[in-house]
């Protein structure tokens, strides 16, 4: 039998709170006299918030109910009669719910350096800025374990973007490069989906660039602009329909 996903609707809720968080950052900054105009900078975060706006997932919601909660059993709709394959009593829809119920917690580095000046006739502008995400969690509930997401998918551990630009007579070129790193499916539901578990890392997706170009020409107080986005064609990582980090569903 092939492995299904199930979609649902993502509820709102009119009592949420405002979230509460500590944030810890220390910066460097270095501006070599060596280079005029380069600038780089290298800031290490650790960011823990509490009473985090979560939106319950989908799998946990499941284990929950399925554990005796009945409190999550309201999210979970079967059906009442066969349909097709499904059986009565399959589940036909999990919903999820935005509520304070839960904390977050990221820590990384960012490393940036950037540089204008001018090459030839023209001014010279780039900048790149990269990320490392050291570590990330989320708790859905309080006293519920941390799900870990640092290096899954929507949260890389290596992210990268550099902006190049040059101007020339109000003409302007831009280019702006995106690497997104390697990332696996969500661990939580590698844990539960198969009869054997399978492992953290177990699933991956491979690392991607996109390349973004735009032309500009100043006028007066007129900039005209034409743009395109992915350039080159890059094709996305394919990610099965219904599996987490799937945005259509």
């Amino acid at each position: 039998a092939d492995l299904q996903g199930v979609s649902g609707y993502n509820r709102g809720n009119t009592t949420l709170k405002q979230e509460v968080g500590n944030s810890y950052t220390l910066g460097l900054v270095l501006t070599p006299s060596q280079v005029r105009g380069l600038t780089m900078t290298l800031d290490y975060f650790d960011i823990k918030i509490a009473d985090a706006i979560v939106a319950t997932p989908r799998q946990f919601i499941l284990q929950q109910c399925y554990g005796g909660d009945a409190a999550f059993c309201q999210f979970i709709t079967r059906r009442p009669n066969e349909v097709g394959s499904n059986s009565a009593g399959s589940i036909s829809f999990i919903d999820s719910a935005q509520t304070n119920s839960g904390s977050l917690a990221t820590r990384g580095v960012d490393l940036t350096a950037s540089y204008v000046g001018r090459i030839g006739p023209g001014s010279f502008s780039g900048k790149l800025a990269y990320t490392r995400l050291i570590d990330g969690y989320s708790i859905p509930l309080p006293g519920s374990e941390k799900d870990y997401f640092a290096g899954e998918i929507g949260a890389s551990k290596d992210r990268a973007v550099l902006n190049l630009g040059y101007k020339i007579r109000g003409f302007g070129v831009a280019l702006q490069t995106t690497f997104i790193g390697k990332a696996s499916l969500d661990d939580q539901f590698l844990a539960t989906a198969f009869n054997d578990p399978l492992p953290r890392d177990a699933i991956q997706v491979g690392s991607k660039v996109y390349n973004d170009l735009q032309l500009t020409y100043d006028w007066k107080k007129t900039q005209f602009y034409f743009g395109i986005n992915n350039a080159f064609n890059a094709k996305p990582p394919p990610i099965v329909s219904g599996l987490p980090g799937n945005t259509t569903g």
